[in-house]
């Protein structure tokens, strides 16, 4: 062999264009596949493509949804009679290392139906075999439409117009705490404010208000308890209202208890009548008590002190008790999500994976030691949320659960987002993940239960009572109304509750989408109310500041005739957000660049931003 002869060969292993003598040869890997710039009729399906050191060539296959769980349902190959895209495959030579691959179906070859879920994957071949990706999902944009509330949901203003200069809290904002909580019937919420304001007039370092929906209106008392000098400290004890019945008619309240520095000071409750004003003193004081948990009319309370012995009230005086014991269905649990009302349905996570428990059965949900991000639980105050008849399970994950893709586009990192199980269906899907299939631009989240001080006994209602609403807040912009690179409160429905007739489910705004974006407060127990608080002005007699807001199904309320008086420069309007952000035209010039670009610009503001995040967050400013 002339020395020509031998140096091609050694030339190309060292490339990794040619497997090395004697390696055994390997058919493709694909270690990725994800998909961009989904309009109405139009989608870039990518993939990363390893040759394994063989010449390799490759395509693109896609089919309906529809085709795809019909396949699955007469047991055929789930892509069986998917199109290949391009129609002829494409070489990409043999090396060593993944290769990034692409194809653009549009029309006239690969026309898309606007409004469709489509499944994809890639298919790599070699001559040591044919390797199929593992497939992802995508939806294309619907034609023609705007964005808009699901259920008819109406935006209403639930805070006062004028807040004495001041604004609402976020939750934690207050001392470390502030009471927040919506009626469980609907048509009320509790919150707080370091300004004082409304009737009657009170001025403590935290004031507590109750808003109430009329027919001409949302009404607003405060509802502050007199308080005694220095009778509350800063953190963690300066919120004296620690939680509400369901029904927002009576509260639990840290008693006021002046203290010199170096002194022991035992703490003390009492219940408060809402309506009448009315107080039940809860005796005795305790160093160290705290709320441990209640029932949901605060008919009975557990108390814990300092030295970790409960209490028991129940209209009484405290008796002692025992804690509540977290439902736990064997060992190796590293942690409960939830359970049922009754019990008999348990969700934990063990070393092997996710799961479901009821009556000595065991139904794995998601494989994996990480499948639950640990933030779901303990159950009673965790993340995660479980329908009474424990036939559905809302909670958080960073990990990769296919079909749903949960990699930063900008980071390549995981993203956390929110997923739904539902036990009846065996199904599983990802409600926060973007529509379109898209790779997300940050995570999701839904809260936990409040931080107020020492007590950490409410959740807020992310799931509806049926388990057919989601709620949660997104770093990413999941429809086209949200354009302003901030988190926003989006909710989920499934097909056939209220206005979603698309499969499996919708998604849509609750808050603005503009302007500094909002966070999700509470939900009434039907999903029918949805509050959030944001700083944009999303009502005409809004003049600004931050406020508590409702996404009522079928709200809407008559604007107030007069707007408040203002004094020189004590009362400045803010600026309104565009009616309309979005492009009045859908035909691409120099102005307006295709719906893609757009969408691509998102992502580098985006991955600027996650380089820098000291953006603010709702409520501080």
């Amino acid at each position: 062999m002339g020395r020509r002869a031998w140096l091609l060969p050694v030339a190309l292993v060292a490339a990794g264009l040619l497997a090395p003598a004697g390696a055994a040869a390997a058919a493709p890997a694909i270690p990725a596949e994800w998909v961009t710039g989904v309009t109405s009729s139009s989608a870039v399906l990518r993939a990363e493509i390893d040759p394994e050191g063989s010449s390799t060539r490759f395509h693109f296959e896609y089919l309906t949804q529809a085709a795809f769980e019909a396949n699955l349902a007469g047991g055929h190959e789930p892509f069986t009679g998917a199109k290949p895209a391009p129609l002829s495959e494409v070489g990409i030579g043999g090396g060593t290392a993944a290769i990034a691959v692409s194809f653009t179906l549009t029309s006239p070859v690969n026309a898309l139906v606007p409004g469709t879920a489509y499944r994809y994957r890639a298919v790599a071949t070699n001559g040591a075999g044919t390797t199929p990706g593992t497939g992802r999902l995508l939806r294309t944009d619907a034609a023609g439409a705007q964005p808009t509330l699901l259920d008819g949901r109406a935006w209403e203003m639930v805070s006062p117009v004028d807040k004495g200069g001041g604004s609402i809290a976020a939750p934690g904002g207050l001392f470390g705490g502030g009471e927040i909580q919506a009626a469980a019937g609907g048509g009320a919420l509790t919150y707080g404010s370091a300004a004082a304001f409304a009737e009657p007039p009170a001025a403590p370092p935290v004031s507590q208000y109750l808003s109430t929906r009329a027919a001409s209106g949302w009404v607003t008392r405060n509802i502050s308890a007199p308080l005694e000098s220095g009778g509350y400290g800063d953190k963690p004890d300066g919120a004296p209202y620690r939680l509400f019945s369901e029904d927002l008619a009576r509260a639990l309240l840290l008693n006021p208890r002046r203290c010199e520095p170096a002194e022991p000071c035992p703490r003390s409750y009492s219940l408060r009548e809402t309506a009448t004003g009315s107080f039940t003193s809860l005796p005795p004081e305790a160093a160290g008590m705290r709320v441990l948990s209640a029932t949901p009319d605060l008919g009975r309370v557990l108390f814990e002190d300092e030295a970790g012995e409960v209490f028991a009230w129940s209209g009484g005086g405290l008796v002692p008790s025992e804690a509540p014991a977290e439902p736990n269905p064997g060992g190796g649990v590293v942690g409960v999500l939830g359970a049922s009302a009754s019990v008999d349905v348990v969700y934990y996570q063990d070393a092997a994976g996710l799961k479901r428990w009821q009556s000595g059965v065991t139904t794995t949900i998601v494989a994996g030691p990480d499948a639950a991000a640990p933030s779901n639980w303990p159950a009673s105050t965790g993340t995660a949320r479980v329908s009474a008849d424990g036939e559905h399970l809302a909670f958080l994950s960073a990990a990769a659960i296919p079909p749903f893709d949960n990699t930063d586009a900008d980071t390549g990192l995981p993203d956390t987002e929110v997923y739904l199980y539902d036990a009846a269906a065996d199904s599983l899907l990802c409600v926060s993940c973007n529509p379109t299939g898209e790779r997300p631009a940050g995570s999701a989240s839904i809260p936990g239960a409040l931080v107020n001080g020492t007590t950490t006994a409410y959740r807020p209602r992310a799931l509806s009572a049926d388990g057919r609403r989601v709620f949660f807040d997104s770093e990413d912009s999941l429809v086209g109304g949200d354009t302003n690179s901030r988190p926003d409160v989006y909710e989920w429905e499934a097909f056939g509750a209220g206005s979603c007739t698309a499969k499996p489910g919708c998604v849509s705004l609750v808050s603005g989408g503009r302007g500094d974006g909002g966070t999700f407060l509470d939900a009434s127990a039907d999903g029918v109310d949805a509050f959030f608080l944001t700083g944009d002005s999303l009502v005409a007699s809004d003049p600004g500041s931050i406020d508590a807001y409702d996404a009522r199904v079928g709200g809407g309320l008559p604007e107030p005739q007069a707007p408040i008086p203002c004094n020189g420069d004590a009362c400045q309007s803010l600026p309104n957000s565009p009616e309309d952000p979005t492009a009045g035209t859908s035909v691409e010039t120099p102005g307006n660049p295709p719906p893609h670009y757009a969408k691509e610009r998102h992502r580098r503001h985006h991955k600027h931003r996650h380089h820098h995040r000291g953006h603010r967050r709702k409520g501080s400013r």
